[in-house]
């Protein structure tokens, strides 16, 4: 039985089934896929959607703005001490009944910061119709006087802020700062005085701090301590507050020196490297001629 590769050839059998190959390749031929087609609504469809979306949207926002949910029924305070809670909402000025989400809380906090004895103020809403008042009470820190005015003492917090006339009991409380500035209940007074005499008060040994009348406090936020002793009062005068550990020591050991010694001074002065004191002039008698 002979072969067909044996009958033609090499070449013509090679030939042969290339050929066939080729044919075969042509005959494969890809379908398109076919695109799946989608049914449009028709018009009338897709009108009673929109009509549908919109009576949600209208039916959605009517409860949302007449719910008894959402209407403020009541308004709450905290954190206060010294101002009513009757003060607060008046002076706030928040409608009742009316959407919580809608109400414009910033306005309230600015109308509640008028009230001078508040630090921070913060309003929130809640629900079920709530609104919550949150402040923080300024707390006296030291009492202040004006310079010519020595009955009048004004208690006030570390920003400077004058809260109120202080009671004689309050003397004894806090620091007493003396300054040139206006005093004024609801203002503030410069601050940087404030801090100068309360960064030096726990410095002050007891020994002059019980003879101590009131700090004084200048434009250049430099300390003098006016203190009286058996009727007679006197100065100490300590510049800047910096290096303050050191000026007191030196201040004692002057005074210690001086008193033992039985000196009276006028003032003592520590705001150089050398401490100096002065000393009380002492007035001679003259004997009257007859």
């Amino acid at each position: 039985m002979l072969c067909l590769k044996e009958v033609l050839g090499d070449k013509t059998y090679f030939s042969l089934e290339f050929l066939i190959m080729k044919s075969n390749s042509s005959t494969v031929t890809k379908t398109p896929k076919k695109r799946a087609r989608h049914k449009r609504p028709s018009r009338s469809a897709m009108v009673v959607r929109k009509v549908f979306i919109i009576s949600l949207f209208v039916l959605s926002q009517l409860l949302f703005y007449y719910s008894d949910f959402f209407k403020l029924r009541h308004v709450y305070v905290h954190g206060n001490t010294r101002v009513t809670q009757k003060t607060i909402i008046d002076t706030a000025k928040i409608p009742m009944e009316q959407n919580i989400v809608t109400l414009p809380l910033n306005e309230f906090c600015k109308r509640l910061y008028a009230i001078h004895w508040f630090s921070h103020v913060k309003v929130k809403w809640n629900v079920p119709g709530r609104v919550d008042i949150y402040v923080v009470e300024r707390t006296p820190a030291i009492l202040v006087r004006r310079m010519n005015k020595p009955s009048q003492w004004y208690a006030c917090d570390d920003e400077g802020m004058v809260l109120q006339k202080a009671s004689p009991r309050e003397k004894k409380r806090y620091p007493l700062l003396v300054i040139e500035d206006e005093i004024k209940v609801g203002k503030k007074i410069p601050a940087e005085k404030i801090k100068t005499a309360r960064k030096l008060d726990p410095w002050v040994p007891e020994e002059i701090k019980k003879n101590a009348i009131y700090y004084y406090v200048d434009e250049r936020l430099e300390a003098i301590i006016f203190c009286r002793k058996n009727g007679r009062v006197f100065k100490i005068k300590l510049g800047k507050i910096e290096n303050i550990e050191h000026k007191m020591k030196v201040l004692m050991a002057l005074s210690n020196l001086i008193e033992d010694k039985g000196i009276k001074a006028e003032y003592f002065d520590v705001r150089f490297k050398e401490p100096v004191f002065k000393q009380v002039q002492v007035k001679s008698k003259t004997r009257e001629n007859d």
